[in-house]
């Protein structure tokens, strides 16, 4: 007959085990789990105090930017195409041939000059991204048919960035004028980006102000919804702007806004009264000395 143990040895025996099965589950659940949860407190915290750093370093740098300005030639063209009609003055004046485009760009690209658009300008000044040594912004103004026939082809041939300001209320208006399929071409090349020009096209500071309002919010409203992204950036019909344009230019939700002054230093602070240099005729030496950096 086998013998059993006393009570209290088993009782002793069963708290002995208790013990080494709650050290085991400690061990083998409880203790990596608290180290786990220790760990990824660590993690969150040092990644808490990265994104703090790296937000005060991105604040210090668009201040260090906002506060001087950058060299940035800002070129405007409105017609790249042979006119046939000797009597119209007015388009002559606007014009270069696309040959004469072509060099144009040859002299900008063989002399260093990265082109960028005005969403990498305000990229660079929300403090996103950096510029090229020698960047350069090539617009054409009123969103003109030839755009597409004539200095489309070419800046694809070099793959040139450039910026089109286009007068939404132009567009299927005449065979002057872009047509709305033209545009939705020129929007799908990740060389383009489209702008706003106005409605109409009129001289803004002789408007009421409720008028200049409407053709200012009604562009940029009428191209999103057509080209279904945003439209960043405004240039004033005629170039002509008031502080009370300006000002509404801003409230409308646009990042910048462009002149016809002349110039080639660009500051955040006027960031909605950038300048611009028509071209003409220029090119070689002559082009690259009308955009010489100003002295500050």
């Amino acid at each position: 007959m086998k013998k059993r143990l006393p009570k209290a040895k088993l009782s002793g025996i069963y708290v002995v085990l208790t013990v080494l099965m709650v050290g085991l589950l400690y061990i083998l659940v409880v203790y990596p789990w608290q180290l786990r949860n220790k760990n990824e407190l660590e993690i969150a915290r040092e990644e808490a105090k990265s994104l703090v750093l790296s937000q005060q370093q991105k604040s210090v740098l668009t201040r260090v930017r906002a506060q001087g300005e950058i060299y940035l030639p800002i070129l405007l063209y409105h017609y790249v195409e042979i006119v046939t009609d000797e009597r119209d003055t007015i388009r002559q004046g606007l014009s270069i041939t696309p040959q004469l485009f072509e060099v144009q760009l040859t002299t900008l690209l063989t002399n260093g000059f990265t082109p960028i658009t005005f969403d990498d300008l305000s990229a660079y000044y929300a403090g996103r991204t950096g510029l090229p040594p020698k960047p350069v912004i090539i617009t054409f103004d009123d969103g003109y048919r030839d755009f597409y026939t004539d200095a489309f082809p070419i800046l694809k041939k070099h793959q040139v960035k450039a910026s089109i300001f286009v007068v939404s209320g132009f567009l299927d208006y005449t065979k002057n004028y872009l047509t709305r399929a033209q545009l939705k071409e020129i929007a799908a090349s990740p060389l383009i980006e489209i702008n706003a020009h106005s409605v109409n096209h009129p001289n803004l500071t002789l408007l009421s102000l409720p008028n200049a309002v409407w053709e200012i919010t009604e562009s940029k409203r009428a191209l999103e919804n057509f080209l279904g992204r945003p439209v960043n950036h405004f240039a004033y019909p005629f170039g002509a702007y008031s502080q009370a344009v300006v000002n509404e230019v801003t409230r409308a939700g646009f990042h910048t806004a462009v002149t016809v002054e002349f110039g080639v230093n660009q500051s955040f602070a006027d960031r909605f009264l950038l300048k611009r240099i028509r071209v003409g005729g220029f090119t070689g030496a002559e082009l690259l000395a009308k955009m010489k950096q100003e002295p500050h």
